[in-house]
């Protein structure tokens, strides 16, 4: 390891990105099963539709994001080019909030004046975006207590903030997005104060940084995509359910799907640091991290699959109206094992190996085979259980289809 790589992580941004993502779990664990035991299916549809078309919301940033990320992704705060990025951040920001103005507008006049889950998901677009873009920042200049600290902030916040409202009684949906909406423009304030210095001054030419700034989201754009697509690739399956299934089937589905989810953010806890440190080690060392990932991923993947087993009793005793949740779940729990590979080993190492081209290839050919997969199981059988093996199945292939191209490149050095 060298000078660099022992510096930029401390024990401290450890125990405070530990701390944040034990915040995380507890609040998705206490929120996943609050929402469904105390609110209608109709009220826990509504809330999951907004949190499974929120995650498309980066496609509206073009890139720029991942751009900034790849760029400049090796550099501390005070190596990156402060006029550079307060021309950034003043272009982004109003750049996102014309794009989330026009979608805020036409996703309320589409549905004849009413607000629908989709309107909020173009409001929380703008700040979603933003945080995105600060919180990036803010992670691979190595300030990740300062990220930690935020993230467990707004995690506690909605936490109680949905436990108040339930105790209240819920008015529907639109009482937890109305919440969410408020939450998620007060932590991007706060971000923008702890990254001012790269905002104030208002110093710098949009016209002197515009050809960098297209640079900028060239780079971004096949991550962006590839990333996107992984949403998607994700969110096959619920989509469908969505779509072609009654509110209850989808509250159903979305609740194993959700365990499965919850299960990976435990597994997952140590990636906000991964992909940054990959950037900073030489390529001829990267088959020995990308092994060691594999292997980690394989071992937390295995002890976290013993949770699975304790799930259907607990459904059935606390949470009798999902029940039917259970043998969707017996089957999603596989996809944890390719997931874990993909998101922790392969996904971070081909982003850090700047295969930012190759990943997208990856995402656009599995995110396809997603698709078709789920659309001929739906009008053969027009059941959610073959779509839910067709997740397994996909979620393997898009790992092996990853793990073939990067073990191509890193041959050279070093056999995998």
């Amino acid at each position: 390891m060298t000078a660099k790589e022992g510096n930029f992580l401390k024990k401290s941004d450890v125990i405070w990105v530990g701390a944040s993502n034990i915040m995380a779990l507890v609040t998705a664990v206490i929120i996943g099963l609050a929402l469904p035991r105390f609110t209608s299916y109709e009220t826990y549809a509504g809330y999951r539709e907004y949190t499974l078309f929120i995650g498309f919301s980066g496609l509206l940033h073009f890139g720029f994001v991942n751009g900034v990320a790849l760029r400049y992704g090796s550099l501390s705060l005070n190596e990156l080019p402060s006029e550079t990025f307060r021309v950034y951040s003043r272009v982004f920001a109003v750049a996102e909030l014309i794009i989330a103005a026009i979608l805020t507008a036409v996703l309320f006049i589409a549905p004849g004046g009413r607000i629908t889950p989709l309107f909020f998901v173009a409001v929380n677009m703008l700040f979603e975006n933003l945080r995105a873009y600060f919180s990036t920042i803010t992670i691979f200049t190595g300030r990740f207590r300062t990220d930690a600290v935020l993230q467990f902030l707004y995690r506690g916040i909605q936490l109680l903030g949905f436990l108040l409202i339930l105790w209240q009684g819920s008015g529907g949906w639109l009482g937890f997005l109305l919440f969410t909406t408020v939450l998620n423009a007060a932590i991007l304030a706060i971000y923008a104060v702890c990254n001012s210095a790269l905002i104030i001054p208002f110093a710098g030419s949009i016209t002197d940084h515009g050809p960098d700034m297209i640079k900028t989201v060239r780079r971004g754009i096949p991550v962006l995509l590839g990333e996107q697509l992984s949403l998607l690739i994700l969110g096959a399956d619920s989509i469908f359910a969505r779509l072609f299934f009654d509110a209850k089937q989808f509250s159903v589905y979305s609740f194993a799907v959700y365990i499965v989810v919850t299960a990976y953010t435990v597994i997952n806890a140590a990636n906000t640091v991964i992909f940054p440190y990959l950037k900073r080690i030489e390529e001829k060392d990267m088959a020995k991290r990308y092994r060691d990932l594999k292997n980690i991923s394989l071992i937390l993947s295995l002890i976290m699959s013993v949770f699975f087993f304790i799930c259907p009793a607990a459904i059935r005793r606390l949470m009798p109206g999902y029940e039917d949740s259970i043998p969707f779940l017996c089957i999603l729990a596989v996809t944890l094992f390719f997931r874990t590979l993909q998101g922790m080993a392969c996904s971070n190492t081909m982003k850090a190996l700047d295969m930012e081209k190759e990943y997208f290839r990856c995402c656009a050919v599995t995110c396809a085979a997603a698709v078709l997969s789920d659309t001929a199981v739906y009008m053969i059988w027009r059941d959610l259980r073959p779509i839910a093996v067709c997740s397994v199945l996909v979620f393997a292939f898009w790992y092996f289809l990853c793990d073939h191209l990067i073990r191509k490149r890193l041959v050279k050095f070093e056999s995998l």
